[in-house]
């Protein structure tokens, strides 16, 4: 008979959403969804997404002590975890966000969708680029992939600690809102780097583009999801205007292999568009790196 210490170990995956049963934005210890013990057994976990389920009225998980031991479990017995995936979670202050990531020594995928901190920005003692917090576990993650939503507070700055000191892949979906894209520059060893924009926050996208300095860029993907009412005139036309099309055969774009245009739109214009983006992208075309999706 298989017993449970078997079965735990055989567990390569694992999706744990976390809600609080009272009417407040934080978990007890009761409420976690497996004991010390049961993670203690998984030892060969391999990918681990927590979730937090935030009560009416709220739109995060705000961290607890009972939280914060439950991830930090999974990083004491489970060294095996490289895909760590992390939803609407609320630290109290920027350095607990780089205490939970930190923690997984033999993480290679880190993926943040709505994670933020309620305190007013990063410790000073990480503002120095070369944080032994930030330096040391994130000297290892090769790709990073962040959502951010327009409740999100307050911004992202990657210039702060050693973000991109090891970032080879990087996807950023913004959803409905403008972002400062200033410290996308510290990614020098990048290599891929995808965008993900709703309607006309797709304006953006070329200050997003002109920051990236890795001399190591090879491939780019645009995802534009555009379903607003008012296209205020043809697509293709204001894509041209952005001059997205210069932007990417210049420095450091001259050595890509391939530029993806994913175009999102249930618009009657949008065949139209899509047939019309190699005009628009001609340089990128005559290159032969575009490829265009739908």
């Amino acid at each position: 008979m298989t017993s449970n210490e078997d079965l735990a170990s055989m567990v390569k995956e694992l999706s744990a959403h976390i809600r609080s049963v009272r009417p407040a934005p934080w978990v007890l210890p009761n409420e976690v969804p497996l004991s010390r013990q049961a993670i203690r057994g998984m030892a060969n976990l391999r990918k681990l997404s927590i979730r937090g389920v935030a009560p009416t009225g709220s739109t995060t998980l705000q961290s607890s002590a009972a939280l914060k031991d439950f991830i930090l479990s999974f990083a004491f017995y489970c060294p095996t975890i490289k895909d760590l995936r992390l939803a609407r979670l609320e630290f109290q202050c920027y350095y607990d966000l780089v205490v939970y990531v930190t923690a997984f020594r033999a993480v290679e995928t880190l993926d943040l969708k709505s994670v933020t901190w309620s305190g007013g920005g990063p410790d000073p003692a990480l503002d120095d680029g070369g944080s032994t917090y930030l330096g040391f576990g994130l000297t290892s993650v090769p790709t990073l992939q962040i959502t951010l939503y327009r409740q999100d507070l307050p911004t992202w700055d990657f210039t702060v600690g050693s973000w991109g000191s090891s970032i080879q892949s990087l996807t950023i979906h913004i959803a409905n809102q403008t972002r400062e894209f200033r410290g996308l520059s510290t990614f020098s060893q990048l290599r891929h780097f995808e965008l993900r924009m709703a309607d006309d926050d797709i304006r953006t996208a070329p200050a997003a583009l002109l920051h990236i300095k890795s001399e190591h860029i090879k491939t780019v993907r645009i995802v534009h999801e555009a379903q607003m009412r008012d296209m205020r005139g043809w697509l293709p036309t204001l894509y041209e205007w952005l001059c997205f099309d210069e932007i990417l055969s210049e420095p450091p774009y001259t050595s890509l292999t391939r530029v993806t245009w994913c175009l999102l739109s249930n618009k009657p214009d949008a065949e139209g568009w899509f047939l019309d983006l190699p005009r628009c992208f001609s340089r990128l075309a005559e290159r032969g790196i575009l490829v265009c999706e739908r």
